[in-house]
């Protein structure tokens, strides 16, 4: 059965989108958060940026799928700080992937 959302915005409305990612323009603070994100792989192998959280020029938290496995990174788009190993994902189905970080 087919679900009507209850809510759609363009992406206009929320950000920009190129042939590559999408983007957002939200607030950065050096405070606690949560990052989220469902998605739908239909690619196991290489590298793929799911969602990143960073200021321009400065290091910043991502998940990324990496042939196969969800990856939690701090750091630089190529250049990780910190690398946390997560599971293997469901090909061809949707997953959901939660980073929390706590500043206190």
């Amino acid at each position: 059965m087919p679900v009507t959302p209850s809510f759609r915005w363009g992406i206009g409305e929320i950000g920009t989108l190129n042939e590559k990612s999408f983007r957002a323009g939200l607030q950065w603070t050096l405070d606690s958060f949560t990052l989220t994100a469902w998605f739908y792989p239909v690619r196991l192998s290489g590298r793929q940026v799911i969602v990143r959280l960073n200021p321009p020029d400065m290091p910043g938290w991502s998940l990324i799928l990496e042939d196969g496995r969800l990856l939690a990174e701090y750091g630089f788009a190529e250049n990780a700080l910190a690398r946390i190993e997560g599971p293997a994902v469901e090909p061809r189905g949707w997953n959901f992937a939660a980073l929390t970080a706590d500043s206190t």
